[in-house]
């Protein structure tokens, strides 16, 4: 049994290949070494610049996963009470929707790792645009048609390292 992160990661950094589950601009992308992903546009960076993933999620191998977990409320008392009890109430008294999908699994729809325990390098490949999209505004019976053509602009990122720990 695994009772520390860092026995964790010790065991994770004896894998060979690597994968973490991150949030990037509002979405949740699968990353290994390697792989391309497509976001949508970032203003702020230019090509080549590096990016440190700092909302990871998960890290895992094949054999080996490490995940973060919310931190469980504490309990508390409540000052009045209409029956002159206090209740206890603890953690499944929260009325959060994602306090409910953690024993299923899907941990991380909030919970980060912390950035000691695990970082993921990006670097800027380009900024494209997608397809061209054509729009068409059109009102009955009226004679009025418009076209609006569009493109949506991307940042194509690749992922460098998947680093565990301060290795």
């Amino acid at each position: 049994m695994i009772s520390s992160a860092s026995q964790a990661l010790s065991l994770l950094k004896t894998q060979p290949n690597r994968y973490a589950i991150a949030s990037l601009v509002g979405r949740t992308f699968l990353l290994s070494i390697s792989d391309m992903l497509t976001v949508p546009r970032l203003r702020d960076v230019r090509v080549g610049d590096v990016l440190e993933l700092d909302r990871i999620h998960e890290v895992g191998s094949q054999d080996y996963t490490l995940r973060a977990q919310e931190a469980i409320a504490p309990r508390v008392r409540s000052q009045t009470h209409p029956n002159g009890v206090d209740p206890v109430q603890g953690a499944s008294s929260t009325t959060k929707w994602t306090s409910k999908l953690i024993p299923t699994g899907l941990a991380f729809t909030g919970a980060v790792l912390r950035p000691e325990t695990v970082r993921v390098r990006c670097v800027v490949v380009e900024h494209t645009k997608g397809k061209l999209e054509h729009i068409v505004k059109e009102k009955r019976r009226k004679g009025y048609k418009k076209t609006i053509r569009h493109q949506q602009p991307y940042t194509r990122l690749r992922v460098e390292e998947i680093r565990l720990g301060d290795s």
